[in-house]
C-alpha cells in the first residue's frame, strides 16, 4: 500500500484573501447597474415629450437591496402620474400602435379614440441593454484588481 502526503502552507492567508470577494463582486455589480441605469435615465429624459417638464423630471433611478440579502433591484421609473399613459398610449390609438408588453392592470378602452404612445423608457433601455454585461464585467475586474493589490 502506498500513499502521498500533501502539505498546504499559507491556507489561512488564502482564506483571508478570498473571504471578502463576494461582497466586492456584489458592490461592483450594483455600481455597474446604477451606472447603466443613469444612462437609461438620461436617454429616456431626452426621448420623453416636454410640455411642462413634469414627465422628464419624474424619470428616476431607484435601487433596492444590499449585500446582506445578496439580491438587488435597480429600476428606471416614471413617477409622473401620466407616465404610463404617455409610454403606452390610451384608447384605440394606443392599442393600435403599442408594441410593448403592458404593465399589470393596464388596459385600453375600446370606445375612446385616445392618444398614440410616445415610448421613452423602453427605447432608452433597448439602447443600453447590450452594454450592461460589459459594464458589469469591467466594474468587477477593476474591483478585484484593487482587492488583489492590497
Amino acid at each position: 500500500m502506498s500513499f502521498v502526503a500533501v502539505r498546504l502552507e499559507g491556507l489561512g492567508e488564502a482564506r483571508k484573501r478570498i473571504r471578502g470577494i463576494p461582497g466586492i463582486v456584489f458592490s461592483a455589480t450594483k455600481r455597474a447597474f446604477l451606472k447603466e441605469a443613469r444612462h437609461v435615465q438620461m436617454i429616456a429624459r431626452a426621448l420623453a415629450p416636454k410640455r411642462t417638464g413634469e414627465l422628464r423630471q419624474g424619470i428616476k433611478v431607484e435601487s433596492e437591496g444590499g449585500v446582506t440579502y445578496g439580491q438587488m433591484t435597480v429600476s428606471v421609473v416614471s413617477t409622473a402620474d401620466h407616465g404610463a399613459f404617455v409610454e403606452y398610449g390610451t384608447g384605440r390609438r394606443g392599442a393600435s400602435r403599442n408594441r410593448a408588453p403592458l404593465p399589470p392592470g393596464y388596459t385600453y378602452h375600446p370606445r375612446q379614440a385616445g392618444m398614440f404612445p410616445v415610448p421613452h423608457l423602453l427605447p432608452a433601455w433597448r439602447q443600453r441593454e447590450s452594454k450592461v454585461p460589459r459594464t458589469v464585467a469591467n466594474e468587477v475586474k477593476a474591483a478585484l484588481r484593487v482587492k488583489a493589490a492590497r
